[in-house]
């Protein structure tokens, strides 16, 4: 690979990642709770080909104070801006993360299972995510900080009807962990439902309910993002 070909590609990997900051500061005062979207298909990034991109998501989910023991706990409606850098390391493999902003972040892997990217037809692809999340809760003026780790175990599929359309569907696991004054954990089953438009530029249009199976309530999230 000539020096020219390697400058172009960091010009590239620059505008990329500037373009989604760019998108999350554009879209910052919408800045709200974490949620369950995820924006991407099976595909996986090709090796040491980088995609970035932003999003705004609206999750409607469980009570401000988060006393999920009551009978019927407040429901909300948060909205809340992602950023992602996702990298290729080798064929079939891919790391990322993705920034909740501000209060948390989430990386991990994925492996393309079936399929290839860009090429129509059937794909399947499975992951692992941790993530981090630091929220204050208010309840009767006694501010206390809730320190929450979740680990994801996202089953990706879809299938890719052309170079510019593709549609997928993605179940998960998710298990909370709650630290803080006071400690906890939730089991969470999730499936993202969307579509991706376009063959450069990609717009995602997602929904994504969820169950908390541990206190029995749904959660719904829905929202949109672009893919440099």
């Amino acid at each position: 690979m000539n020096p020219v070909t390697i400058k172009d590609e960091d010009r590239l990997i620059f505008r990329r990642t500037a373009m989604a900051w760019g998108l999350a500061v554009l879209l910052g005062a919408l800045v709200g709770c974490t949620n369950l979207s995820l924006f991407q298909t099976p595909e996986v990034v090709e090796e040491d080909a980088v995609s970035a991109g932003g999003g705004v998501t609206v999750t409607k989910h469980y009570g401000r104070h988060f006393d999920l023991h009551e009978r019927n706990p407040e429901w909300i409606i948060a909205p809340n801006v992602n950023i992602w850098y996702r990298k290729g390391v080798r064929e079939g493999l891919e790391i990322q993360t993705m920034f909740w902003l501000p209060l948390g972040l989430q990386g991990g892997a994925k492996y393309q299972l079936v399929g290839e990217a860009g090429v129509p037809g059937a794909q399947m692809a499975i992951g692992a995510n941790v993530g981090y999340i630091n929220m204050r809760d208010n309840k009767d003026d006694n501010a206390e900080t809730l320190h929450m780790t979740d680990i994801y175990i996202p089953l990706h599929t879809g299938y890719r009807f052309s170079d510019s359309f593709a549609g997928y569907v993605t179940p998960r696991y998710i298990l909370r962990i709650l630290a803080g004054e006071r400690s906890d954990r939730w089991h969470t089953i999730a499936a993202s439902v969307g579509v991706a438009l376009g063959k450069d530029t990609q717009v995602h249009l997602e929904f994504t309910p969820g169950f908390d199976i541990t206190h029995r309530l749904t959660l719904f999230t829905g929202g949109f993002g672009v893919n440099f």
